[in-house]
């Protein structure tokens, strides 16, 4: 295995094993976030050790599959019914069994049918049951079997519609608040992964912090070759940006800069300020461990507990 290999493995298990240990403080939007990550850095891992070739510079993992040649399944195919019932049940949804048909009560309206097609019904759970699986004698009937060949008028959502919608509505059970402990202990990792020359950490805890504040990626008239930044972005006028505070972080020398005062994509000067202090290491505004300080500050304020 190459040793440009082990290092994206060895950064993708360290990402899993924080992952977990946000998982077990009940820190979820965190451990979430670092599983993807996991996944990502193995899949270019996977990339380098096929291709011998730097991976593509993208965080979808379904596109790094394909780069790598490995393509993903189409369609739905078929639905974990257990997982599925476990994530409904999580939801508060009621189980109702409608002979061989396995419903979930989503409201006093609407009922979901657990079988691959994930259809959601506004009826009632009988006239389901005629539809999805009727009797000889009810097939028989020439209203049934218009009503048992045509159901748009009763279905709500299916597949990947249903998905969505269960989806969201998990997210809104889970707990995603912090205490001021959480972004302290964050702000201390982004530390020690600076001074320990771990990039991946390094961007991984801007990413968190961006987040937090609302930041945003900058956009082209300030992006530098090598680096990565984040900052408050506002458009007081259609052809002015104005990009700030906002944080910068140097690939090539490992440094970690903010510049606090916004800076206007239509004043030269200040942008030839910016791409000075980007080059110099005598920067007067807050560098490396005050800049974690200054983040943290800024989101306790932002986040008042």
């Amino acid at each position: 295995m190459k040793k440009r290999t082990e290092e994206w493995l060895r950064q993708s298990d360290y990402d899993m094993d924080t992952a977990d240990y946000m998982f077990q403080g009940g820190r979820y939007m965190y451990a979430v976030f670092l599983c993807h990550l996991a996944i990502e850095k193995a899949l270019k891992g996977f990339y380098y050790e096929r291709h011998r070739g730097f991976p593509p510079k993208s965080h979808s993992l379904v596109y790094l599959l394909n780069a790598i040649g490995i393509k993903p399944p189409e369609g739905p195919g078929k639905i974990d019914k257990d997982a599925m019932g476990s994530l409904l049940e999580m939801t508060g949804y009621h189980y109702q069994k409608e002979r061989d048909l396995d419903l979930y009560v989503l409201n006093q309206k609407e009922l979901l049918v657990l079988d691959n097609e994930l259809k959601i019904y506004r009826t009632t759970a009988e006239d389901i049951a005629l539809r999805k699986s009727p009797t000889v004698k009810e097939m028989v009937s020439i209203r049934n079997a218009i009503k048992i060949l045509n159901d748009k008028d009763v279905v709500v959502s299916r597949k990947a519609e249903t998905v969505v919608r269960i989806q969201k509505e998990l997210i809104e059970t889970l707990d995603l608040s912090f205490a001021a402990a959480d972004i302290e202990s964050l702000a201390a990792d982004g530390s020690e992964a600076l001074k320990n020359g771990y990039a991946e950490g390094v961007i991984e805890i801007l990413s968190l912090f961006a987040e937090l504040l609302g930041f945003q990626k900058a956009p082209k008239i300030f992006q530098l070759s090598h680096h990565h930044i984040w900052g408050a972005l506002e458009q007081p006028r259609a052809e002015e940006l104005r990009f700030g505070p906002l944080v910068m972080f140097s690939l090539i020398h490992n440094s970690l800069k903010m510049i606090q005062e916004p800076i206007s994509s239509l004043d030269k000067e200040s942008l030839e300020h910016f791409h000075q202090i980007a080059k110099r290491e005598d920067h007067a505004g807050p560098v490396g461990d005050k800049v974690w300080d200054d983040l943290k500050k800024a989101v306790l304020e932002k986040h008042p507990h």
